[in-house]
């Protein structure tokens, strides 16, 4: 069947933006390959060589890590991305560099897969101006060069979007055929199965895809797409029983959801009450103040929400669902897709984690969506001037982007990480902190087991010796605590007082180890005894 193409480009007058698209018609290639070398170009001069001080990249590589030494299997926060990096550590060790330089070729195949899938589905003036404030995004170039998830991610749910889009094509307004179509459901089953497990909120792809075929009253198609992402599941489930001991992907990750404190249990689980308030309060958190620092509409700085943003947001959603759903049934899965994403994770996530990095995913869909939305609104205008006022408003948004990510490029502190300095580019407690790490790993005696506040990076800065990680505190019994240490072989603590906001010196420090060990103090006096490293305090000992 030929490619629907869902009237992307039926026109009633010949307008600015029409004779735009015309423009751009013919030179997709030259563009596209264009936004994707200056992506590439500027991944790498922005290339952060450091591990982060977020945390969660660093245990991605220790997952690897204990997977190549232990054979633990990865099941926390999606098996997929460690179990890709395994190889890359087996050979080369931790080798943080070349494991970072990965997430340049997973954006690079993103930005790929984002123009194939789109290409001639949406106007050409939407896709292209996509394309290239995604490959300036301070975001996506952050990601970029780190172990985070993040990148691969990306890549993931295009895959899939290129895989879905090539059913729809060919089933189009009848239903699926398993006979003529069968591997094509198959690769839409893997790809919705790698979606699965690379992160838990991956599942929100399997839940559109059934929503969609059901409201198109494709029967067929949403039983196909759920047992070929069945059979992909039952079958890496069985082989994880048979060789792994591991629980199920989302009970590793998902218990915290359940509770109203996931740092303090004892209050108990929530309600259908405290679900429903969480779903507001973050969907004003994230539409009106991460999303918009992501998209740099609003300053990095701000740290309050605007009701008035997140209403007008929630009411060009819906106006776009309206519109693609008559139109552009590509464009209505886009919006379906990143509509159930979010209403997923603003009902699961706590209002207290509140990051900009949780709605990162969206972000691609949530631009094209966006513009798409804005495109159809604009060409429905008689005013003449409103197009090209349109088209020169982009190229300012882009302008800005541009200068916000060069304005980032520090060549010279890249140079140095590059050239071996591990330190360079961390404030000074962070610096302690990892000089801490390190010589706990060279100096203390076999069989020593550190307890600190970012284990993975203690890990990843001491080469690999294994520590013990402190979330929170996980008791105000001394008892209780000590038992903790005692029954997991800890026997030296890092003692390090690292700034909650790296960006501001403050009295606000990240406490939770000093909280923990206090409470031990107060009622064993002498617990602990100093080990002093180049008048730092590294570490306690037992």
């Amino acid at each position: 069947m030929a490619k629907n193409k869902e009237n992307t480009s039926k026109v009633v007058t010949t307008g600015f933006l029409e004779k735009l698209d015309s423009f751009i018609d013919t030179r997709q290639s030259t563009l596209f390959y264009l936004s994707l070398v200056l992506l590439v170009l500027y991944s790498i001069l922005l290339f952060q060589a450091n591990i982060s001080i977020g945390g969660d990249d660093s245990f991605y590589i220790v997952r690897a890590m204990k997977f190549v030494d232990e054979g633990k299997f990865p099941g926390f926060q999606g098996p997929l991305y460690p179990l890709l990096l395994s190889p890359f550590v087996a050979i080369f060790g931790i080798n943080v560099h070349l494991l970072k330089s990965l997430s340049i070729i997973f954006s690079a195949v993103f930005l790929f897969l984002f123009y194939r899938s789109f290409r001639n589905r949406v106007h050409s003036t939407v896709l292209y101006f996509t394309l290239f404030i995604l490959a300036f995004n301070s975001s996506i170039l952050f990601y970029a060069s780190q172990t985070y998830t993040e990148a691969f991610h990306l890549m993931i749910q295009l895959l899939f979007f290129y895989q879905f889009f090539r059913i729809y094509d060919l089933i189009g307004e009848k239903d699926a055929d398993m006979k003529s179509q069968f591997k094509e459901w198959l690769m839409l089953g893997f790809t919705l199965f790698l979606m699965s497990i690379s992160k838990n909120v991956g599942l929100t792809g399997i839940l559109t895809v059934m929503g969609f075929f059901l409201i198109h009253a494709k029967w067929k198609a949403m039983a196909f797409s759920l047992v070929s992402w069945g059979g992909f599941t039952m079958m890496f489930s069985g082989i994880k029983q048979l060789f792994f001991s591991t629980g199920a992907q989302i009970a590793s990750q998902g218990s915290d959801v359940l509770y109203k404190d996931p740092y303090n249990k004892a209050k108990g689980k929530e309600d259908l009450a405290g679900y429903f308030n969480r779903l507001i309060e973050n969907t004003d958190l994230y539409l009106s103040k991460n999303l918009m620092k992501i998209f740099e509409i609003r300053d990095e700085s701000v740290t309050t929400t605007d009701t008035s943003i997140s209403v007008l947001i929630l009411l060009l959603i819906l106006t776009g669902l309206f519109i693609s759903f008559k139109k552009n049934k590509y464009v209505f899965f886009t919006g379906a897709y990143m509509t159930v994403t979010m209403a997923v994770v603003f009902v699961v996530l706590q209002t207290r984690w509140d990051s900009p990095r949780l709605v990162f995913l969206i972000i691609p869909f949530f631009c094209l969506f966006m513009l798409y939305v804005f495109d159809d609104l604009i060409r429905r205008l008689k005013a003449r001037f409103v197009q090209p006022l349109f088209f020169v408003v982009l190229l300012i948004y882009l302008g800005s982007g541009v200068r916000s990510a060069t304005t980032q490029i520090d060549l010279l502190t890249l140079k140095k990480n590059l050239s071996g300095d591990r330190y360079l580019g961390y404030t000074t407690d962070w610096q302690n902190y990892l000089k801490m790490s390190e010589w706990a790993g060279k100096n203390l005696p076999e069989g020593s087991y550190v307890a600190s506040r970012k284990a993975g990076m203690s890990t990843i800065y001491a080469n690999g010796k294994k520590f013990f990680n402190i979330t929170r505190v996980i008791s105000q019994d001394a008892d209780t605590l000590l038992d903790h240490f005692q029954n997991n072989g800890v026997t030296h603590v890092i003692l390090a007082k690292l700034r909650r906001n790296p960006k501001q010196k403050s009295e606000f420090t990240i406490n939770t180890v000093h909280r923990y060990l206090s409470l031990i103090e107060q009622n064993y006096p002498g617990t602990f005894r100093a080990v002093i490293y180049a008048d730092l305090l590294a570490t306690l000992e037992f």
